[in-house]
């Protein structure tokens, strides 16, 4: 099927309308899927850290003891290291949705060709066109 040449300008405009809406949408699901997998790994890293366990107490002297040979004093002292640590536990759970992002889409793809393939096929009457 071809475009009259007095309608291209509408069609490619329609056509840049579609690709450039497509791509936001897209955008926007990434970017909400990030969120809620960074989200979904924050808590899951969070429910493994515990005060009473060795490697936490390990990790937390050693960030107290650098901070307070720069000068924190013990209150600060401990804020900071809870603000260090939140902001490692953060840094993990971003890192681990960027490795979902693959796999969420690898599905996504498998569903809508799955999706496609089940979809009705036209008829084309090959006669009417010529």
């Amino acid at each position: 099927m071809t475009i009259p040449q007095e309608r291209m300008t509408n069609a490619a405009s329609l056509f840049t309308l579609i690709r450039r809406i497509g791509g936001n949408v897209g955008y926007a699901m990434t970017v909400t899927i990030m969120e809620r997998r960074t989200q979904f790994h924050h808590s899951h890293l969070v429910e493994n850290i515990s005060v009473s366990h060795g490697s936490f107490l390990n990790i937390y002297h050693m960030i107290s003891g650098c901070l307070h040979q720069h000068g924190y004093g013990p209150i600060r002292d401990k804020l900071a290291v809870f603000s260090l640590l939140d902001r490692l536990v953060s840094r993990q759970a971003a890192m681990l949705s960027y490795n979902d992002l693959p796999w969420v889409f690898m599905l996504m793809f498998v569903f809508i060709v799955i999706f496609v393939l089940f979809l009705p096929h036209s008829r084309i009457d090959k006669s009417a066109g010529h």
